[in-house]
C-alpha cells in the first residue's frame, strides 16, 4: 500500500471527523455549565480542558496538512 494513499486516509477522516470532535465536546461544557442539576465546581477547569483539546487537534490537522503538501509527489507527465 502506497504510504502516502495511507496518510491521505487518515488526514481525510480526520477532517471529517474533526467538527463532530468540536462541537460535541463545545456542547457538553455548555450543558454542564448551565445544568442546575449537576454540581460542577471545577467547570472553568473543564472548559480549559476541552479548549485545549479542540485546539490541539485543530493544530494537528493544520500541520498535517501543511506536510502533505509539501510531500507531494510530482506525477510524470504523459507524453
Amino acid at each position: 500500500m502506497d504510504p502516502l494513499l495511507g496518510f491521505d486516509v487518515l488526514l481525510y477522516f480526520n477532517m471529517y471527523f474533526y467538527p463532530t470532535f468540536a462541537v460535541s465536546n463545545v456542547s457538553m461544557w455548555v450543558a454542564k455549565y448551565t445544568s442546575p442539576v449537576f454540581l460542577t465546581p471545577y467547570i472553568g477547569q473543564d472548559g480549559c480542558i476541552q479548549g485545549v483539546l479542540v485546539s490541539s487537534e485543530l493544530l494537528k490537522l493544520l500541520i498535517f496538512r501543511r506536510l502533505r503538501q509539501q510531500r507531494e509527489v510530482p506525477h510524470p507527465d504523459p507524453e
